[in-house]
């Protein structure tokens, strides 16, 4: 591939991460809330960011808050109250992952959709747990759909692997869930929160799908370190500043959402970085 199409690539797939985190935004802002009207445009509806403040769908230029922030500045047209700078952040992420994954390694196009699809699927689900402490179980069956479809053009085998690492991780994931919710009982907190939600659960199944057997063991093991150094780092913090309660629980989608992400693309990588193998 020449320097040219490289370049080009790149500057494309760049305008396809922010239309990607324009649909990203929208379906995060539309989903939890379930307001948009049903009808043959609700598909379109749905991927439409809306104002937090008067629920305007963002219609336009104005859907993309990269561009309104360059245009118009970053105002709703309806109320002009300000927008949220998590829009402009999934934007920001997707346009320059998907251009930097290209130049890193250009594929073909099919590949490299599969893989924007894997990071806009995890994106989704890591914001809408940081915002509303949740899993919606459609975005997971839509979720595994793409996945499977994704694994589907790798052939058979890629397909089994997938499947084998989302029961594996749903398992593990399920029994995790099923001991906290015993020790919670046990210990006798005040808390309407489990240690794990089920949609954890749900979401653990995703990372098999995603990254198939047996990397799914690297991304459970990555996803549970990581949330296990970020609740104490969490929990000093809070003790120091006597914040700390009974019963207090974390968000724990984003830290699967984020190994699933790395073993996705860099797996092979951290393998060598790991096991010191060539």
């Amino acid at each position: 591939m020449t320097s040219a199409a490289i370049v080009l690539g790149t500057l494309g797939w760049f305008v396809v991460g922010l239309l990607f985190g324009e649909g990203l935004n929208g379906l995060a802002d539309n989903l939890p809330t379930g307001d948009v009207p049903h009808g043959r445009n609700r598909a379109v509806a749905l991927l439409l960011p809306r104002c937090d403040f008067c629920g305007e769908p963002r219609r336009g230029w104005r859907g993309l808050a990269l561009l309104q922030a360059l245009i118009g500045g970053s105002v709703c047209g309806q109320c002009t109250a300000p927008r949220k700078r998590r829009d402009l952040l999934v934007e920001g992420v997707m346009a320059a992952a998907l251009a930097a994954l290209w130049l890193r390694s250009p594929s073909s196009v099919a590949e490299h959709l599969g893989g924007a699809v894997v990071l806009g699927l995890f994106v989704l689900t890591t914001v809408i747990d940081f915002e509303h402490r949740l899993v919606l179980m459609d975005v997971s069956l839509a979720g595994a759909g793409l996945l499977l479809a994704n694994a589907a053009l790798g052939g058979v085998a890629r397909v089994g692997g997938a499947l084998l690492g989302a029961a594996v991780a749903a398992a593990v994931f399920l029994a995790l869930y099923v001991l906290g919710f015993a020790f919670l009982r046990l210990m006798r907190y005040e808390t309407r929160e489990a240690a794990l939600g089920f949609g954890d659960v749900m979401l653990a199944g995703l990372v098999g799908l995603a990254v198939g057997w047996p990397a799914v063991l690297m991304a459970l093991l990555l996803a549970i370190l990581g949330a296990g150094a970020a609740g104490l780092a969490i929990l000093v913090w809070k003790a120091v500043r006597r914040q700390a309660r009974q019963g207090a629980t974390m968000a724990y989608g984003p830290y699967l959402a984020l190994a699933a992400v790395l073993v996705y693309f860099f797996g092979a990588d951290l393998a060598r970085l790991v096991l010191r193998v060539p």
